[in-house]
């Protein structure tokens, strides 16, 4: 990886070269042309291909291909051999030697000082990483697949049998492909929005020589591939300390025991932490108070005669129990101090052995990997001083020339793409060092603000007492001397209080605090609120909305937080959907060949032109994103095969809407409610016999209620003469038809009064687009995905617990209701190219019409008018119940068989239909059962294979006795 920043103070990395073949021709396809599948590899399956020849391929593919389409381009005379070297035992290594060299001619075609050769026009550059930026995406989930930092741990991918790449070529391919990236970039300002991931192999180097996981996360998290290797090449840390201990979130090294603390004589170790602290005296020894009065009086400038005044927490914050007054005295003026500090100096054992003449890059990694970058008290200091100055081996740094110098290496690489520096990603530069110490947003202004510019500070700081997070963030705030005297008078071990006592004291809260990962505090009215701030947002994850605006406020009481904020209503089972914010209504009306309905309500098409837009791009990316048109089913359900037992959840609308309606339709079909009449008949008988069986059993009648719901009614259907594809013309359809009519004469009033013709041609376009979006063939397709003239018998039910179950008896006639229920998933109903096509222009038809709407100025009256009616014709038909011939399903009526009990009712329906009983018992029945009926479902089960093999013998001796066809003699 030499084109990347090395100190050469590790292990050499050396990455073999193990390509078979040379690459050559698209990487799109180039694993196809080598014999491979992509979504086989992708999966771990190598197809019985070795590990040199899996390894080799990857290589090639991932390493070799980024290089080949970003420089084989005219003018480039790009050679893969430029990037292998051989050594002098003959062994072939990979090399980033010329990475540089490539890159600057990719950017200046020709030579001569970079002063006075003309860049390549903007133009070209954008258009050569136009055309790779697919091939990048291409390979990039097989990049971190393979080589990323948890790539191999069985939890995101399944484990293949053998894993095909080493470390080391797992590194090299994420160096690349990270730089190349970056060099687009820089080049032409384009964003890929592409992250490669980092290397478990630096990660495991550094943790072996000594570094802790906790300094390493603020590598990890930046997703810098360039500054993590450069740490590496640093070695091992100034102090080699025990970390096995640590995690990635806190350095157990860095939380002071006060019991077991040893104040140390001069050592080079002099962090608080590392020995110029005293948790039980103000007192320090001589040898170092000496040794502060120097490095005092060196800060200022001072002759060592001279006693320059300096001020030390150990001293100056007293710790005795009788002087308890006046340390909270001190603490609440800490702020104070180190705001009006001339120069606040930083002792910490990580900078004792750099030199202030050391490269501005290992100043940089060695200031973000130190202690005094993961403590709290310590951030007050960067924070509030108005200099701070870092003491190195040799000398002091200022930490404001820090942040220059870093500013000026980030436009000096920005300018001159082709050195190592380079390909360190900017953002990690000078940015870092203005967010986490000062930052750009920090404001003076209201303290919400200020909470907020912390968020990115807080984020690797620790503590060793936790009552100290409210006092340090209270005072980076600006919480004046009585504000903080209220909170120091609470317990130190009184977390919770100090930490409700903190926000309460906020003139707002941030909203980014609800997104703030657990834990959270217990007190009622405060549960809301987050425990601690540090370690915060560590994971954007943890935080969707972290560029959300808004602020929040502590109820009236005391207790709770008000604010307002975007949301999701979210409604029962077989609810109408709401208005949202009164003002937009979008309905998948239940017509035929799911008819589209847009209905809007609203002052004028401003108010709601967002929600138009997000529906056109939600139905261009459902059809082409999901290949899909039909909603999922909105009503949960199961079905049994009546033969075989087999359950299967409801992935059908159809199958979902016949059981949902079901106690409306079976008085509206076509024997006019009889069939209904018969099923509640029965069904209150069976309620009656088990509630006078309770009366018998109870000591005193008057006190047994009679039961809402007894034992299992089953209601037998047969299948009627069923076409897919139609849903039948019933009243629901009719008044779609209608309610279009009628909005078109509304919208031709002032048409024909007023000579205003704008209204109608937007009623009329939008009519017809909804008639257009209803008749394409892909929501029948959807709809019947099914099989038809079915012979099974099946039974619909909500599952174990429902008081109705419908078993429908195939007769040849109608539809396969158990494909139907997983026809969708199964069978191959994606939309077709002219179906997304047709999605995407209607898509952009509805925005051009939403944009002529809006521009509607004048008697829009009209336009409300017939948006209100078709926002009443839409609440109508989603609510309105439906008989199963209206969704192509037809049944007839044959009977209902229903006991009080759930097993009588199943031993009812296996003796009039074998099979279907014991298909049902499993979901109605899962308890044990008794030996009684063990016996009896023997029983039935004999009875029924005897049945069987009566119809089946015949044709098995029929076929036996048939002359074999196709023989000769």
């Amino acid at each position: 990886m030499e084109h990347l920043v090395s100190f050469g103070r590790s292990t050499l990395i050396q990455v073999p070269y193990v390509c078979q073949r040379t690459f050559s021709g698209s990487i799109f396809d180039y694993p196809e042309r080598q014999g491979w599948r992509r979504e086989a590899l992708y999966k771990g399956d190598f197809e019985g291909h070795t590990l040199e020849e899996t390894r080799g391929l990857l290589q090639e593919w991932l390493f070799f291909g980024p290089l080949f389409h970003a420089f084989d381009t005219p003018g480039m005379n790009f050679c893969a051999d430029d990037f292998i070297r051989r050594d002098g035992e003959g062994q072939v290594w990979i090399t980033t030697e010329k990475l540089p060299v490539y890159a600057k001619k990719w950017f200046f075609p020709s030579d001569g000082p970079h002063y006075t050769r003309t860049m390549r026009p903007e133009q070209e550059r954008q258009a050569d990483f136009q055309h790779l930026y697919p091939a990048l995406r291409e390979i990039h989930r097989f990049v971190l697949r393979y080589c990323g930092m948890n790539a191999n741990n069985g939890r995101l991918y399944p484990k293949p049998s053998f894993w095909p790449l080493t470390p080391e070529l797992s590194l090299s391919i994420i160096a690349l492909c990270d730089s190349i990236t970056h060099m687009g970039f820089e080049g032409t300002d384009m964003s890929f929005n592409l992250t490669w991931g980092l290397s478990g192999l630096l990660y495991h180097r550094m943790i072996a020589s000594g570094w802790c996981p906790n300094a390493l996360s603020r590598f990890t998290t930046s997703q810098s591939i360039g500054l993590f290797y450069s740490a590496e090449t640093l070695g091992n840390p100034p102090l080699i300390q025990d970390h096995s201990k640590c995690n990635e979130w806190l350095c157990k090294l860095d939380q002071v025991d006060e019991v077991t603390y040893k104040t140390q004589h001069v050592i080079k170790d002099c962090d608080w932490a590392d020995g110029l602290g005293n948790p039980k005296k103000n007192e320090l020894p001589i040898c170092q108070l000496r040794r502060l009065q120097a490095l005092a009086n060196d800060v200022v400038g001072t002759a060592d005669s001279a006693a320059h005044p300096w001020w030390c927490d150990t001293l100056c914050v007293p710790v005795d129990s009788i002087l308890h007054e006046f340390r909270k005295i001190a603490i609440r003026r800490m702020a104070t101090t180190y705001r009006e500090a001339s120069k606040v100096l930083v002792l910490d054992s990580g900078f004792l052995k750099v030199s202030s003449h050391s490269s501005i890059l290992e100043v940089y990694i060695r200031f973000r990997m130190s202690n005094w970058m993961r403590r709290l008290w310590t951030l007050q200091e960067g924070f509030l001083a108005k200099l701070v100055m870092l003491r190195t081996s040799d000398g002091m740094i200022d930490l404001n020339y820090l942040d220059r110098a870093m500013l000026q290496t980030e436009v000096t690489t920005r300018r001159i793409i082709y050195t190592r520096y380079s390909f360190l990603s900017h953002t990690e530069l000078g940015t870092f060092l203005r967010q986490a110490v000062r930052p750009t947003n920090y404001q003076p202004g209201p303290q919400f603000l200020r909470l907020e510019s912390l968020w990115k500070q807080l984020e690797y700081r620790a503590t060793s007492k936790r009552s100290d997070e409210t006092i340090c963030l209270s005072s980076m705030l600006g919480f004046g001397e009585r504000k903080l005297a209220g909170l120091l008078d609470l317990g130190n071990e009184d977390y919770e209080g100090r930490m409700m006592y903190f926000l309460s004291r906020l003139d707002a809260i941030p909203i980014t605090i609800l997104y703030q990962p657990p834990p959270r505090l217990q007190t009622v009215g405060f549960r809301w609120a987050p425990t601690s701030f540090l370690s915060c947002f560590r994971d954007a994850k943890t935080n969707p909305h972290r560029d959300m605006r808004g602020t929040a406020q502590i109820g009236p009481d005391g207790r709770g937080l008000l604010f307002k904020s975007e949301g999701l209503v979210v409604v029962e089972e077989g609810e109408n959907l709401p208005l949202i914010g009164n003002d937009f209504h979008v309905q998948l009306a239940e017509k035929s060949d799911a008819l589209l309905r847009l209905g809007y309500v609203g002052t004028l098409a401003d108010q709601y032109t967002d929600r138009w837009v997000a529906y056109a791009v939600s139905a261009v990316v459902s059809a082409i994103g999901d290949n899909k048109l039909m909603p999922i089913p909105d009503f949960p359900c199961r079905v049994i095969n009546g033969k075989t037992g087999h359950v299967r959840d409801n992935a059908s609308w159809i199958i979902g809407r016949i059981v949902r309606d079901y106690e409306y339709w079976i008085h509206k079909g076509k024997d006019k409610g009889a069939s209904g009449a018969t099923i509640q008949h029965r069904l209150r008988e069976i309620i009656d016999e088990k509630w006078e069986e309770q009366k018998k059993k109870a000591k005193t009648v008057a006190q047994v209620p009679r039961p809402k719901q007894a034992g299992l009614c089953v209601s037998v259907y047969v299948a009627d003469e069923a076409y897919k594809g139609y849903g039948g013309h019933d009243a629901l359809f009719k008044i779609g038809i209608v309610t279009a009519i009628v909005q078109l004469g509304i919208a031709a009033i002032p048409c024909g009064v007023f000579g205003d013709w704008g209204i109608l041609a937007v009623t009329a376009a939008g009519t017809f687009l909804s008639f257009l979006t209803g008749s394409l063939p892909q929501w029948s397709k959807e709809k019947w995905a099914c099989r038809k003239n079915s012979d099974k018998t099946v039974i619909l039910t909500k599952g174990n617990g429902s008081q109705h179950a419908i078993v429908v008896l195939g007769n040849g006639r109608g539809l396969d209701l158990e494909d139907l229920a997983s026809g969708s998933l199964d069978a191959d109903t994606s939309a077709s190219f002219l179906t997304r096509a047709a999605i995407v222009a209607l898509g952009v038809l509805w925005i051009l019409l939403l944009i002529t709407a809006a521009g509607i100025k004048q008697h829009t009256w009209f336009l409300l008018a017939v948006g209100g009616l078709g926002m009443m014709e839409n609440l109508y038909v989603s609510g309105r119940r439906r008989l199963p011939e209206a969704f192509g399903v037809p049944l007839v009526f044959e009977r209902v068989i229903a006991k009080p009990t759930i097993m009588d009712t199943l031993f009812a329906v296996e003796e009039a239909y074998p099979d279907v009983g014991r298909s049902m018992r499993d979901t109605f029945f899962p308890g044990r059962l008794r030996i009684s009926e063990t016996a009896r479902w023997k029983e039935y089960e004999e009875k029924a294979d005897k049945a069987k093999k009566k119809y089946s013998a015949p044709i098995q001796t029929q076929k036996e006795n048939e002359p074999e066809t196709g023989s000769t003699s």
